[in-house]
């Protein structure tokens, strides 16, 4: 058991002894080694104590003269204590004062602002006073325009303030005898009196408009319209000069209608081209004086008002246009007749009596109808646009949109697109009907006569600058090529295909001729759309993107017909490739190597040596095959021609392969006669064919030629590793084999050990 004192040197030993002991517990203490250790620590500490003291001892010095500093300035501080405290008092005292004065003076600013808004009520009581006076001078001098100035002033007062001011029941006004306002005197309310004078000057004013009007004396109509607003009556003056103006529009379309002369072809649309140069005048000669006298902005509801005109003139023409030009008839009977173009396309038209160049004129006439139309509503929106500049606070509608005249438009247009189509369709079956083919042409007459019908059906289309029907239109165009024209075709095609292939001369003309009819036909297709394209985005270069991008969905609609038409020209070119020539070329390639033999001896070779000329086998076959394409080279447009001689020159390069595999086997000299006829065949076919990559469908045949020519397996191996050459290799590993299989001199092992 441990002793109190190993306990505690043990704690002292585990802490490393970092400071002396208490009192107490060093008379605890035993160990000399602890003793010791605490002396040093007590000598330590007993010597940064005398330090410390030390120190003190030295700044004591600083200490004393501190004080006696503070002794020294003691008695003037406790001067400086009173004399804050009386600061302070007389501060608190003036800051008080300062508040009541700032009350006071704050008062005092709101009872002059009361005196001053006192003394300008005042004033304005006294010019009210002044202008009622001189109204009732003026009125009395009957000089209009100074009452209608001085009413002018009077309204740009606080009406609100003025009926509180003059309540007119004697209570509180500023006047008295302010009974009769009527009377216009002096000592009556002046509210009173110069309310009375606008009524009065407004009766005034309206009743001399009309007077004027009546008379025609435009100056004085004039001067009564610019009294108006002085009397803030904007609505009644623009109503009265719309009213004039449009009795002169009425007057004008009735003396147009009536010296017109039924003779002309496009009366209805000049009158509507007159009635609207008629409104778009009046608004630019009335727009300078109304907004002089009215404002930015006013002229938008005389304008509105000129529009209701409008619309009652133009309906009346053109109603007056449907009944004379008969146009519910026509509609009648084109509808009657559509229903037999959708039922046959057998139709007679004994029983109909409308005639296409009649309807062509009156179609004429509503394009440009439709045409004066849209300038008309340009010119509304331009003139907006321009109006809504000077107010851009203040939304202005356009007029136009929502009027019965742009209404009426729509319903013309829309019986334009129904009469239109059926005059294209109608001539399109007039055009085929009296088809004729003349001698030496390689189409016939329908192809020009169709294709004029249509350029001026999208000319005039396009002349209505109406892009729904205009897109309309384009698309109806497309089905009627579609279903109307080259159906016809395709259908004349079929009846006379079995006796086409019977070789009968004309019947084959025929049958080339309508060929090219649907070739050319997808030219004129594809032109037509061209064309059509860049007039209506020159002519809607203002629309909307929206519309824009409708004309380009169409006419890209009719562009798809053209490529479609152009598929079926190429299937019907391979039927009667197929049926016409087909049969003709394997015989052909069968006689022309009769007696050929490609495994010759040396004198073999020799004796057939043709002194750099056409090798007997190409002389044969060029010879009967230019025979058999001669007739479809004179009679075939030139793309028929070379979509022909595709097919051709395909057929016969695969032809003439399979008869070299199933047919020949050859020497190395016999490699050589081969190599000369494929090169005569493939450089005389190419020239006959003017199509300079026709050379590509002899590849193959090129390429048995060259390796049929190597010297040995070895060479050929070298060759087909290194892929060398100009030419696309177009032969296979199998091919290959198959080919160098034909040398009798080849091994079959060296030809199965052939790294491909």
């Amino acid at each position: 058991m441990l002793s109190p004192t190993q306990n505690l040197t043990s704690e002292n030993e585990v802490a490393g002894v970092a400071e002396s002991l208490a009192l107490e517990k060093l008379m605890l203490l035993t160990d000399i080694e602890e003793i010791h250790a605490q002396l040093r620590l007590l000598n330590d500490e007993e010597t940064r104590i005398d330090s410390d003291l030390d120190a003190i001892l030295r700044n004591n010095v600083d200490v004393e003269r501190n004080l006696e500093l503070l002794d020294i300035i003691r008695p003037q501080l406790s001067r400086l204590k009173l004399e804050s405290g009386g600061m302070s008092r007389t501060l608190n005292t003036t800051s008080h004062l300062a508040e009541k004065i700032s009350d006071k003076v704050r008062q005092l600013d709101l009872e002059q602002s009361r005196v001053k808004a006192t003394v300008n009520l005042v004033e304005d009581v006294r010019d009210l006073q002044r202008c009622a006076v001189r109204v009732n001078q003026a009125m009395e001098g009957e000089d209009w325009e100074e009452a209608g100035a001085q009413i002018k002033r009077f309204l740009a007062f606080d009406q609100t303030l003025l009926d509180s001011l003059f309540s007119g029941d004697g209570n509180g006004s500023y006047f008295v005898g302010g009974g009769n306002v009527d009377s216009l005197t002096a000592t009556s309310s002046p509210v009173g009196v110069l309310r009375a004078a606008r009524r009065r000057l407004t009766e005034i004013a309206v009743d001399r408009f009309d007077r004027a009007t009546e008379n025609g004396n435009d100056e004085e109509v004039a001067r009564s319209f610019k009294l108006f607003p002085l009397v803030g009556e904007h609505d009644i003056g623009l109503d009265k000069l719309a009213g004039f103006v449009c009795g002169l529009i009425a007057r004008q379309s009735r003396d147009a209608m009536r010296d017109a002369t039924d003779r002309a072809q496009t009366m209805y649309a000049d009158l509507l081209t007159r009635l609207f140069e008629t409104v778009a005048n009046a608004i630019a000669r009335q727009q300078p004086m109304i907004e002089a006298h009215y404002g930015a902005g006013k002229i938008v509801r005389f304008i509105a008002r000129l529009q209701r005109e409008a619309d009652i003139q133009s309906s009346i023409i053109i109603d007056e246009f449907l009944e004379k030009r008969q146009l519910q008839r026509k509609l009648s009977e084109v509808t009657t007749d559509s229903g037999r173009f959708t039922a046959s396309t057998q139709r007679t038209s004994s029983s109909n009596h409308l005639d296409p160049r009649e309807l062509d004129v009156v179609l004429t006439e509503m394009s440009i109808m439709s045409h004066r139309a849209a300038l008309y509503e340009r010119f509304f929106r331009i003139r907006l646009e321009l109006e809504s500049a000077k107010v851009p606070d203040t939304p202005l509608d356009n007029p136009y949109l929502e009027s019965r005249l742009r209404r009426r438009v729509m319903d013309v247009m829309a019986d334009y697109v129904q009469l239109e189509e059926w005059f294209f369709r109608k001539s399109i079956e007039k055009a085929v009907k009296i088809d004729e083919y003349e001698p030496g042409s390689r189409t016939s007459s329908c192809v020009d006569d169709v294709f004029y019908i249509l350029r001026k059906s999208t000319t005039r289309a396009l002349s209505t600058s109406n892009a729904d029907s205009l897109c309309a239109l384009v698309g109806l165009i497309g089905r009627s090529l579609e279903v109307d024209y080259m159906h016809g075709f395709q259908k004349r095609l079929t009846n006379s295909f079995a006796v086409a292939t019977e070789s009968a001369k004309e019947t084959k003309l025929s049958f080339m001729v309508l060929l090219n009819n649907m070739d050319v036909s997808c030219d004129y297709t594809q032109k037509l759309a061209q064309e059509l394209e860049a007039g209506a985005l020159q002519m809607h270069a203002e629309a909307s993107e929206l519309t824009i991008e409708k004309i380009k969905a169409s006419i890209q609609g009719l562009k798809e017909y053209g490529t479609s038409f152009r598929s079926s020209v190429k299937r019907w070119i391979e039927n009667l490739f197929n049926q016409l020539i087909k049969p003709r070329v394997r015989p052909l390639l069968q006689e022309a190597s009769k007696d050929v033999r490609y495994a010759l001896s040396e004198d073999e070779y020799n004796a057939e040596a043709t002194d750099g000329g056409l090798s007997t086998m190409a002389r044969r076959f060029v010879n009967g095959f230019t025979k058999i394409m001669d007739p479809f080279q004179k009679g075939y447009t030139d793309y028929n021609y070379n979509q022909t001689m595709i097919y051709a020159l395909h057929y016969c390069a695969e032809d003439w392969e399979r008869y070299v595999f199933s047919n020949y086997k050859f020497t190395q000299l016999g490699a050589l006669r081969f190599d000369k006829d494929v090169r005569d065949v493939t450089s005389q076919l190419t020239a006959e064919a003017s199509w300079p990559t026709a050379r590509d469908k002899f590849a193959r045949m090129n390429q048995i030629a060259t390796l049929l020519n190597f010297d040995s397996v070895a060479e050929v191996n070298e060759f087909v590793s290194s892929k060398t050459g100009s030419m696309t290799w177009r032969l296979k590993a199998s091919d290959v084999r198959k080919v160098l299989a034909l040398r009798l001199d080849f091994r079959q092992e060296d030809i199965n050990s052939l790294q491909a």
